[in-house]
């Protein structure tokens, strides 16, 4: 009767052995995708959705947010969840539109409302038969309580705005014996050493945005217009890249309606920018950046 337990011994140990796992059978297969994942954290459902040109490479999900022809500069709230921007037909009043909601809302008789993280200020101005509306950033909250020098910047049309690290510095103004009118895209750093002039073709070159990267530009000007006829776009440039053969940084056209004022999100994932393509005076309009 002994050999029994050895048998049953031999029979367990034979079937343990059976379950090991066993390796698999050639390599598991792998990919690599640069696509931005399913789940975005925002997106913009306000307005309503329009097509873009075919030649606008960079933006997708394009958005007419305003219908009314009234729309003036746009600025995001630190949230990046609203644009705000005056109502050109009563200059004293200032719109905030929630991005993911659609939901309006408007303050009348304003004389300024705290915007940006930079602390850039949108002062809705008296209309006198010509509506505008300009930025201005307080050299204080660019660097805190310290006055800093910014470079020339000394009048309300400048609308500098700061790289998203802070480290730069961009502005409009006008040029040096230019015509009636002209401006170039100047940068320098933060607290505005080394000023030096970024577009050179004697235009209107204005409202500079960074780039998530902080290492481009993307401004509206006339360089393209036709005679007579003064029309802007949005450009892009790299101050510090590639240079044409005249030693100029290269200018991408990225727009081919009316358009001009662009601003970035606080996160750079979105573009605001004023235009004239829904033929019914100036609207507001918002788009996702693409690379």
């Amino acid at each position: 009767m002994r050999p029994l337990p050895l048998l049953l011994a031999l029979t367990l140990g034979a079937c343990s052995s059976a379950q090991k796992p066993r390796p698999p059978l050639g390599a598991l297969p792998t990919a690599v995708t640069t696509a931005e994942p399913l789940w975005i954290p925002f997106r913009v459902h306000a307005g309503r959705a329009v097509s873009l040109e075919p030649r606008e490479s960079h933006f997708t999900e394009l958005r007419r947010l305003t219908s009314d022809g009234h729309a003036g500069l746009p600025l995001w709230a630190p949230s990046g969840a609203e644009l705000r921007y005056v109502n050109r037909a009563d200059c004293r009043t200032i719109e905030t539109i929630d991005l993911e909601t659609g939901r309006t809302s408007r303050v009348t008789h304003a004389t300024a409302l705290e915007s940006l993280v930079t602390a850039d200020t949108l002062t809705a101005t008296e209309c006198d038969g010509a509506p505008s509306a300009h930025a201005t950033t307080s050299p204080h909250a660019l660097h805190g309580t310290a006055p800093v020098s910014l470079g020339g910047i000394t009048n309300p049309h400048a609308m500098p705005t700061l790289s998203p690290d802070h480290a730069l510095l961009s502005w409009q103004a006008h040029i040096e014996g230019g015509a009636d009118g002209s401006t170039a895209i100047f940068l320098s750093a933060a607290n505005g050493a080394r000023p030096r002039q970024v577009s050179h073709d004697g235009l209107i070159n204005a409202h500079p945005t960074f780039t998530k990267d902080g290492r481009r530009i993307v401004y509206s000007s006339d360089r393209d217009s036709v005679p007579n006829a003064s029309t802007f776009a949005l450009y892009l440039t790299e101050p510090e890249g590639p240079v044409t053969a005249s030693g100029a940084a290269r200018v991408e056209r990225l727009t081919f309606g009316d358009d001009r004022a662009p601003r970035f999100s606080p996160d750079g994932r979105w573009l605001a920018f004023l235009s004239s393509r829904g033929g019914n005076g100036t609207d507001l309009y918002v788009a996702r950046w693409l690379d």
